[in-house]
């Protein structure tokens, strides 16, 4: 479990907030600042943070905590955790939010069980990988699993995988993705079309495509012949 980085609130007594100041109305989770990816703590509710800037590419914000006691704490924090905007602000600055994609699916995207899915995660990401398949693909029966696996590795280093189902139902959508225990989105059946993403997709599937912050095809399946999935996931690996 991480150290509890903040004291609760009545611990601030007497102290006022200083003028960039965000008061936590909720557990805020705080990560390292060196390694963003890293959980060390949690300021609790009513915890008083200085914000020492705008959200970065990734949605996160420094922030500096002073206890009553002891030397400051810096650590970073969700931007829409210290009300500074999640995606909007992550789109102020730079990141996939920009592009023309991200703008096409955003509020299109659903869970495993057709509900709608923030896609705050989506306009923070450093690599989009596209996924295209049904639930069950003729070929490569053990991809989806091998991108599962790597899906949990990165996906809390800026990795976001779309699903992009080529079966008619969305009964097969969400059937595909309980057959691996996917967690990542999918893109609705409905808007597949009118979202342009299967000008990505190679000639069958199961394949992807891999996007870069901009939006920019840097890897895939067909990008140049066919690539099997473990060489073209080491080069989204670099990436992150």
């Amino acid at each position: 479990m991480p150290v509890l980085l903040a004291f609760l609130a009545a611990s601030m007594q007497g102290f006022s907030a200083p003028t960039d100041a965000f008061t936590c109305t909720n557990a805020v989770k705080a990560f390292d600042v060196s390694a963003p990816s890293k959980e060390i703590g949690v300021f609790q509710s009513g915890t008083i943070l200085q914000l020492l800037g705008t959200a970065d590419s990734n949605g996160m914000v420094a922030v500096s905590f002073q206890p009553p006691q002891g030397a400051a704490v810096k650590a970073l924090c969700r931007a829409e955790d210290v009300g500074r905007g999640g995606a909007k602000a992550a789109s102020s600055e730079t990141g996939f939010a920009k592009t023309d994609i991200y703008q096409r699916i955003k509020d299109k995207l659903v869970d495993g069980q057709g509900k709608a899915v923030d896609p705050g995660r989506l306009a923070r990401s450093k690599c989009v990988i596209l996924f295209f398949s049904t639930a069950k693909p003729k070929q490569r029966p053990t991809f989806a699993a091998e991108l599962k696996k790597f899906y949990d590795m990165y996906k809390d280093k800026g990795l976001e995988v779309i699903f992009v189902c080529y079966d008619p139902t969305k009964e097969d959508q969400f059937s595909a993705m309980r057959s691996v225990q996917a967690t990542w989105p999918a893109l609705d059946l409905a808007a597949i079309g009118s979202s342009q993403v299967t000008k990505f997709a190679g000639p069958d599937v199961p394949c992807i495509a891999v996007l870069d912050g901009s939006g920019a095809v840097i890897a895939g399946s067909y990008t140049d012949g066919y690539m099997e999935l473990p060489k073209v996931l080491q080069e989204v690996a670099k990436r992150l």
